[in-house]
């Protein structure tokens, strides 16, 4: 047999559900708060938002770096967002990278905007270097430095490799074989 509800219970079940309506509004409040409070010009200028809709996109990316990202620890987050700042100042040095290309470096290099600029420089004079070597791609300069340890000549040793097999030198003639092919030629044979 059942237990029979109590009254008691069942006030005490509807005012949870009510409840629990008004807890989400208020978590929903202190968030836009939060994230209101956070949000300035100059953090969208740090992150790269200039135009007209700075303010709406900005404001997006930050709710969205703050809640999910970050998990609500603003230190961390303004940290990250000077960082991809640094990154997106030095843009012309290191090839213009959009703000995700930015924030992958930075979360690849563990938040260090340093490391972050190295890494690009590097693989940017590889590519520099590179140039009589069939003209490789920034992805292809990287890969190669990636899988040679980050160091920049054994990085570009492999890139040499790779050109030599993808373009081998011809072959050259022995001084008999040229005679034979001018006699050929000579007499139509």
């Amino acid at each position: 047999m059942l237990p029979r509800r109590r009254p008691r219970d069942a006030a005490a079940a509807a005012l949870k559900v009510r409840m629990k309506a008004y807890v989400e509004m208020m978590s929903d409040l202190i968030n836009t708060a939060e994230v209101d409070a956070i949000c300035t010009p100059a953090l969208f200028a740090a992150a790269g938002f200039f135009g007209s809709d700075a303010a709406k996109e900005g404001r997006e990316y930050v709710e969205t770096l703050y809640l999910a990202t970050f998990k609500r620890d603003k230190r961390k987050m303004m940290k990250f967002i000077e960082a991809i700042s640094a990154v997106m100042q030095r843009g012309e040095e290191i090839g213009s990278p959009s703000r995700a290309e930015a924030e992958k470096m930075v979360n690849e290099h563990g938040g260090s905007a340093a490391l972050a600029i190295g890494y690009r420089l590097a693989a940017r004079q590889l590519v520099k270097q590179a140039v009589k070597l069939g003209k490789p791609t920034l992805d292809d300069c990287t890969r190669c430095y990636d899988a040679m340890g980050r160091s920049l000549d054994k990085a570009m040793e492999l890139l040499r490799m790779i050109w030599k097999i993808y373009n081998p030198k011809p072959i050259k003639m022995s001084e008999y074989d040229k005679r034979c092919r001018a006699c050929s030629m000579k007499y139509n044979v």
